[in-house]
């Protein structure tokens, strides 16, 4: 075993697609002695420090044997060393033999194996190939990350010494297909959580994917993305029933639903929401809005609070004009902001009718073993504005271990500080300090534009991972880069085929220019994720109401029919996304 090659390479802007991309995907060989340290090699660096950076991805590895392959199968000679964006380039340590927690002495360093590599749309840039990303997965090849365990000195013709073998024997090639394609068996996952070595990101996605393997409600193959998508009873739009009213504060008034026609019960996930759509006096289309459901998952009826806008045209009608008997279209419930049962420490931020979807998870909460402590933070302007006031003080009683902060921007001569609310003022770092949550606390967050941003800033980046922040927040219709039209239903005559973007309130004409629905959406601002760009990490999986698409390349598993990946579809109907 040895080292053939040394690369390195910094990041740099490039443009790509009429965008600006910061990358440090272009590597080129170095001579002579190389210090390896925590975090990289001397001269090296990495543009995405999420994706790509920390001790666990401090070096990356491909083969010369790889090389070799790709040559053959691209039919090209003139790929060199570095072009995969691998710091070091070896001999005889291929994906389907190294295993995770291997230890090698390299030169004067000692590494372990971490990871397999993250598929990355821009491997495709630095050989010219899209698809390429999809192929290194296809064909077992990724290559692999190491962490330094002590640092030290490496250069091109150094002899690899393999030191000690990694727990459970687990290949990298394994390992990959182990997240990336669709069998997951629960056994191999457990393996895999017990390897020490395994990146964090990985262990996360990993407990995921197990807790949907041992939930049969929730859809398997979401780990990759962070998704919880319940199994599929309808598609489109099912008639209820307004079978409650209630109002809640001045501004928000509560709707309880159930079905025109008695079926299977309905279920959802804590956390989740629904499309309601609606049909508005003076307008020939309905609108369709989305609404966080705020009962407890074990009822029979589903319930959503809305919020009046004074220049809102559903709120206003649901608030005016709707009553007792009246149907409304109501969406399968979906959503990915779901908690986690199996985490010790939760913490909920929630600042105004954010609070809804923190409702069913105090219930869920409530008449089960939950996690050992909660923490929740809410902020409103006083008592009067306090949404679920009484029904949420019910909950606090039954839940001993949550521990509860109330902020009043704008307390009233009544609001008692100390026994209505805790605090004066707004969310601010002090406070959330004050919590001192614990370095495994997942965070959960909701409210209005800005304040899910603050939230996230003011968590001190040294004790909560970005990867334990989950944060759900509804856009209010907007513009864009181009014209677009309130969100709406279009008739089935309709000659247009356009994409509807459910969370961001946009219906935007399809154009035949764009490669893919994320183009499209990138386009036009609208917020996505992504990675690969080629059918394989699922950071793009995204849930379809209505209509149909088409792949321009097949993913690499299939997927259900719930859902779509943006990044290689087009439509091929009117749809409907959860965007």
């Amino acid at each position: 075993m040895r080292l053939i090659s040394v690369n390195v390479g910094l990041p740099q802007e490039i443009e790509w697609r009429g965008q600006t991309v910061r990358t440090s995907i272009f590597k080129k060989p170095v001579s002579g002695q190389i210090f390896a340290g925590r975090l990289n090699l001397e001269g090296d660096g990495q543009a995405d420090l999420i994706g790509h950076g920390g001790e666990h991805r401090a070096l990356m590895v491909y083969q010369k044997e790889a090389y070799n392959f790709w040559k053959s199968l691209l039919g090209r000679d003139n790929i060199v060393y570095g072009q995969f964006g691998e710091n070091l380039t070896v001999e005889d340590l291929p994906d389907n033999e190294v295993c995770i927690g291997d230890r090698y002495r390299i030169g004067t360093a000692l590494f372990e194996v971490t990871q397999p590599r993250v598929t990355c749309y821009k491997v495709g840039i630095s050989l010219g190939a899209d698809d390429l990303p999809f192929l290194m997965v296809k064909h077992k090849r990724p290559g692999f990350y190491l962490r330094v365990l002590i640092e030290g000195y490496v250069q091109a013709g150094d002899t690899i010494h393999k030191i000690q073998p990694g727990a459970e024997g687990m290949t990298v090639a394994q390992i990959s297909d182990l997240l990336y394609l669709n069998d997951h068996p629960q056994e191999l996952l457990l393996r895999a959580l017990k390897i020490p070595a395994l990146s964090w990101g990985w262990q996360d996605s990993f407990r995921k994917l197990l807790q949907t393997a041992i939930q049969p409600d929730i859809n398997e193959n979401d780990g990759k993305a962070g998704l919880s998508v319940p199994k599929t009873e309808w598609s489109g739009f099912r008639d209820f029933k307004i079978s409650k009213t209630e109002r809640i504060t001045e501004t928000i008034r509560a709707f309880e639903l159930e079905p025109k026609e008695v079926s299977a019960p309905i279920s959802f996930i804590p956390g989740q929401y629904i499309a309601a759509l609606i049909y508005v006096k003076g307008e020939n289309l309905g609108l369709i809005r989305s609404y966080s459901l705020c009962g407890s998952s074990d009822n029979p009826v589903l319930r959503i609070a809305v919020k009046k806008i004074d220049n809102g045209k559903v709120s206003r009608h649901m608030h005016e004009e709707l009553k007792i008997g009246d149907t409304i279209g109501i969406s399968m419930p979906r959503g990915t902001f779901t908690m986690d049962p199996m985490q010790r420490h939760i913490a909920f931020f929630s600042a105004g009718v954010g609070v809804t979807p923190f409702l069913p998870m105090l219930y869920k909460i409530a008449s089960s073993k939950g996690p050992e402590k909660i923490w929740w933070v809410h902020s409103c302007r006083n008592s009067d504005n306090e949404a679920f006031r009484t029904e949420i003080k019910s909950l606090n009683d039954q839940i001993p271990n949550l521990q509860r902060l109330m902020i009043y921007s704008s307390p009233l001569e009544k609001d008692i500080l100390g026994s209505d609310y805790d605090l004066k003022g707004r969310i601010n770092t002090e406070a959330i300090n004050d919590l001192q949550l614990p370095g495994d606390t997942e965070i959960y967050i909701c409210g209005p534009l800005g304040y899910n941003d603050k939230v996230t800033e003011a968590l001190s980046p040294n004790v909560i991972s970005p990867s334990q922040i989950h944060s759900e927040q509804f856009i209010p219709l907007k513009e864009t880069k181009r014209n677009h039209s309130d969100l709406i239903a279009q008739p089935n005559n309709s000659p247009a085929k356009n994409i509807s973007f459910l969370k961001s309130n946009l219906r935007i004409a399809w154009e035949d220019s764009f490669k893919s629905i994320l183009e499209l959406a990138e386009n036009y601002g609208i917020p996505v994720n992504w990675s690969c760009r080629a059918g394989i990490c699922r950071r793009c999986q995204t849930s379809i109401l209505s209509g149909e698409t088409s792949y321009a390349i097949e993913p690499l598993s299939p997927l259900p029919e719930s859902q779509v990946l943006i990044c290689c579809s087009r439509p091929v109907t009117d749809i409907v996304l959860d965007l």
